[in-house]
C-alpha cells in the first residue's frame, strides 16, 4: 500500500524549515481578516467598488483567486497576515461587507501564495488585463522595476505593453513631485503632466503652474510658456533641417518624447542652417548646365515676381502630325459641346425645381457614354500630341530658383528668366527694359483649355464653408500662427502696395456661413466657436467704453489667446470656384487643420448632391473592394445610403478640402 504524501507544512517542520515557506505557490483560502494591501501591490489610486461589492454578495462568493505574499515581521517570522499583491479590489469589497455586517470576518477566499520576487511583475500583469491603471501608477510601478535592474524591454515585456509607452511613463520623473500628485488625486489631466516634461526644472513648472489662470491651463499654454522664443520641426524651416543636422550645426534642441514635435532652441541658428543648406543644393543644380542658380528661402507668389518660366517654343507639326492633333481636337470639342448642352438643360431643371429632372438630367450628363471621362481622355491624348512637338530650352540661357514653400518643402523651379530678360523664337535670351505683358490666362502666355469642374458651384460653397469653419477653429487653437495672420496682414498693407488680401482680412467682417452651408451649426468646428465665444463673453466687460481698460490689465498670454480667436473671425476662405487659396492653404498648415477632424462625408453634405459616376469613383478609390456592389445598385437614392455606410469612418475628403502635399 502506497504511502499518501506528507502536508507540505508537516513536512517542512520534519526539515527544520520555516513551515510558512513551503506554501510558496500553493493554492489555499484565508479569511479575511487575514489580508492586508501589499506594498507590491502596484494600484494605489482608490476606484470605484460598488459593482464589485454587490457582485460578490450577490453569489455570495469571491470567483477570482488572490495573489498574495506572506507578511513577516523584523525578524522573518510570519505575522499571521498575508499582503495581496494581484487583487486589492476584490480584498476591499470583502472588508467593506465585512465592515457592514454582511459578511463574517472569518469568511475564507482563495488565494495563491507567491516568492517576494515575483510578487510586483504579478501585480503589473493582473491590473494591466482589469481595470485600466492609474497613468501615475504606472510611472510608479515601471520605475520602481527599472530601479530594480529590470530594462525597459523586459518592463514592457512583462506588462504587455511596447517600449515606446514605458519610456513614456518614465519621462513624468522629471516632473515636480507636486504636480503628479495632483494627476494622481485627477486635478491635474495627464495631457498637461506630458506637457511639463518639456523641462526638468522643478521650480519654473510649478512657477508656470502656479501663475496661470485655471481656464487656461492647457498643454498648448503650458508647451507655449515652457518653449517661448523656440521654433519647432514643424515650421517651415524645422521641416527642411532635420533635427540630426541642426545639432550637427551647433544647435540644441528640446524633444517631446509625447508627440513628434521637436523644438529648436536657436531660430536664428536654424535660418542659417537652412540658408546654407539652400545654396548647397544650388551649388549642386548649376553643376547641370544652368546660367544661373538662385536661392530665395521664402519661395512665395510674392518672391517670384522678379523671375519668370521661359515660354515654351514648339517645332513645326509633321503633315501627318497636325491631321492626328486637328482630329483629336474636334473629338475633345464635340465632347464639350454636348457637355455644355447638357450642363445646360440641367440647370434649366434646377431653376424650375423639378428635383425628378433634375436627377435625371444628372445620370444622363453623368452615365450616358461617361462624357467627363471621355472629354479627360481626349484632352490628355491632345496634350501627349503637343508634348511630342516641345523644344527643349537651352540651360546655359536660363536658370534655376530654389526654395521653400509654406510647409518646409524644396521647390526646384527650373527655365528661369529674370525680370527684364526674354528669349527670341531661336531660344537665345535678350535683355529688355520692360518686362513681357503676360495673358490673364495663366503665367507662361498659353491659354489654357477650360476643364469641367468637379463640384457645382453651391455644393463648392458648402464645402468651402465647413472648411472656413473648421480653418477658423484650428486658428482659434494656435494664437501663435493668428498673430503671425495679423502682422502679415498689416506689413502687407503697409509696405506692399498691391497687396491682395485673399482669404484673410484684417477689417473684421464675419462671414455668415450658413448663407452657404445650411447645415454648419451642426458642425464640430461650429460648435467649438460657440464655445469660445462663450468662455469669452462671460470673461469681457459688458460696455465696449471699458474695454481698452480691461484689455489693458490682461496677462500677454490672455491677450494672445483672445487675438486668436478674434483674428480667426477675420478668415473666409468660402469661394465658389475648385481653385487652391494660397494663404487659406499656408494657415491650415500652419495650425495643422485636417479636414477629417471637422468633416465626415455623408448622404447630405455631399453624396446626393454629386453625380452617380462620382460617388463610385470615390468608392473606387477608398474602398475598391466595395465598387462591383454598388455599381450594380440600381437607383442614385439606394447608391447614396449604400456608399454613406462604406465610406463612415474612413476620413475622405473631397481634392478641396484636402491640404495640398
Amino acid at each position: 500500500m502506497m504511502n499518501a504524501p506528507l502536508n507540505p507544512i508537516v513536512a517542512a517542520m520534519l526539515a527544520g524549515k520555516d513551515p510558512i515557506t513551503a506554501l510558496i505557490g500553493e493554492r489555499r483560502s484565508v479569511p479575511v481578516s487575514a489580508l492586508e494591501i501589499s506594498r507590491y501591490n502596484v494600484r494605489t489610486k482608490e476606484t470605484d467598488l460598488s459593482e464589485l461589492v454587490a457582485l460578490i454578495y450577490s453569489v455570495g462568493a469571491v470567483l477570482n483567486t488572490l495573489v498574495v505574499v506572506v507578511h513577516r515581521d523584523k525578524k522573518g517570522k510570519a505575522t499571521g497576515k498575508y499582503g495581496v499583491v494581484a487583487g486589492g479590489r476584490r480584498m476591499r469589497a470583502c472588508q467593506w461587507l465585512v465592515s457592514m455586517g454582511k459578511m463574517p470576518a472569518d469568511f475564507e477566499v482563495p488565494v495563491l501564495i507567491v516568492d517576494e520576487a515575483q510578487a510586483e511583475q504579478l501585480s503589473l500583469a493582473e491590473n494591466h488585463g482589469r481595470m485600466a491603471m492609474h497613468p501615475v501608477e504606472q510611472f510608479k510601478a515601471f520605475a520602481s522595476q527599472i530601479n530594480a535592474g529590470k530594462s525597459i524591454e523586459t518592463v514592457a515585456a512583462n506588462y504587455g505593453v511596447t517600449p515606446k509607452v514605458v519610456e513614456r511613463r518614465l519621462e513624468l520623473a522629471k516632473v515636480s513631485p507636486r504636480l503628479v500628485a495632483m494627476c494622481e488625486r485627477d486635478e491635474i489631466d495627464l495631457e498637461i503632466l506630458m506637457a511639463f516634461t518639456l523641462t526638468d526644472d522643478h521650480v519654473v513648472q510649478e512657477g508656470i503652474w502656479d501663475s496661470t489662470q485655471n481656464w487656461n491651463r492647457t498643454a498648448a499654454s503650458i508647451r507655449q510658456r515652457i518653449t517661448a522664443g523656440e521654433v519647432t520641426n514643424q515650421s517651415r524651416y524645422g521641416r527642411f533641417v532635420n533635427p540630426e543636422e541642426y545639432v550637427a550645426g551647433g544647435g540644441s534642441i528640446r524633444e517631446d518624447l509625447f508627440s513628434d514635435v521637436v523644438y529648436y532652441k536657436d531660430a536664428a541658428l536654424l535660418e542659417a542652417l537652412a540658408n546654407r543648406k539652400l545654396t548647397q543644393i544650388a551649388e549642386k543644380i548649376k553643376e547641370e548646365g544652368w546660367a544661373w542658380v538662385e536661392a530665395v528661402p521664402d519661395l512665395n507668389y510674392r518672391s517670384m515676381q522678379s523671375y519668370r518660366t521661359a515660354p515654351s517654343r514648339y517645332r513645326e507639326a509633321s503633315s501627318d502630325e497636325q491631321a492626328e492633333i486637328d482630329a483629336q481636337s474636334d473629338v475633345a470639342s464635340a465632347l464639350r459641346q454636348r457637355i455644355d448642352e447638357l450642363d445646360a438643360e440641367l440647370e434649366d431643371c434646377e431653376d424650375d425645381f423639378d428635383e425628378g429632372e433634375v436627377m435625371a438630367k444628372r445620370e444622363a450628363l453623368d452615365d450616358q457614354g461617361g462624357w467627363y471621362a471621355q472629354l479627360e481622355q481626349a484632352e490628355q491624348r491632345l496634350s501627349d500630341l503637343q508634348a511630342k512637338l516641345e523644344i527643349e530650352h537651352d540651360k546655359a540661357q536660363l536658370g534655376v530658383v530654389i526654395g521653400l514653400d509654406y510647409s518646409g518643402n524644396l521647390e526646384v523651379r527650373r527655365d528661369q528668366l529674370r525680370e527684364g530678360e526674354r528669349i527670341d523664337d531661336d531660344g537665345v535670351k535678350i535683355a529688355r527694359t520692360e518686362p513681357d505683358q503676360v495673358s490673364e490666362n495663366d503665367s507662361t502666355g498659353e491659354a489654357t483649355v477650360k476643364t469641367k469642374a468637379v463640384h457645382n458651384k453651391q455644393l463648392t460653397l458648402s464645402l468651402t464653408a465647413h472648411r472656413t469653419a473648421a480653418l477658423q477653429a484650428s486658428l482659434t487653437k494656435r494664437p501663435e500662427v493668428a498673430l503671425v495672420a495679423v502682422v502679415h496682414q498689416f506689413v502687407a498693407r503697409r509696405f506692399y502696395p498691391h497687396f491682395e488680401a485673399g482669404p484673410f482680412h484684417v477689417g473684421l467682417t464675419v462671414p455668415y456661413l450658413k448663407a452657404q452651408a445650411a447645415d454648419i451649426e451642426d458642425s464640430l468646428a461650429f460648435a467649438f466657436l460657440n464655445a469660445e465665444e462663450a468662455k469669452w463673453r462671460e470673461m469681457l466687460p459688458p460696455e465696449v467704453e471699458d474695454l481698452f481698460a480691461w484689455l489693458a490689465i490682461q496677462p500677454q498670454s490672455d491677450l494672445v489667446e483672445l487675438l486668436a480667436f478674434a483674428t480667426s473671425g477675420a478668415l473666409n476662405a468660402v469661394q465658389d470656384r475648385e481653385i487652391r487659396l494660397p494663404l487659406a492653404d499656408a494657415i491650415a498648415d500652419a495650425t495643422s487643420c485636417d479636414m477629417a477632424e471637422w468633416w465626415q462625408v455623408t448622404g447630405s453634405n455631399y453624396l446626393s448632391k454629386v453625380s452617380r459616376e462620382r460617388i463610385l469613383s470615390v468608392i473606387a478609390e477608398v474602398v475598391p473592394a466595395s465598387l462591383p456592389r454598388l455599381s450594380a445598385i440600381g437607383k442614385k437614392s439606394d447608391l447614396v445610403k449604400a456608399a454613406e455606410v462604406e465610406l463612415a469612418g474612413k476620413n475622405w475628403l473631397p481634392e478641396m478640402l484636402k491640404q495640398p502635399i
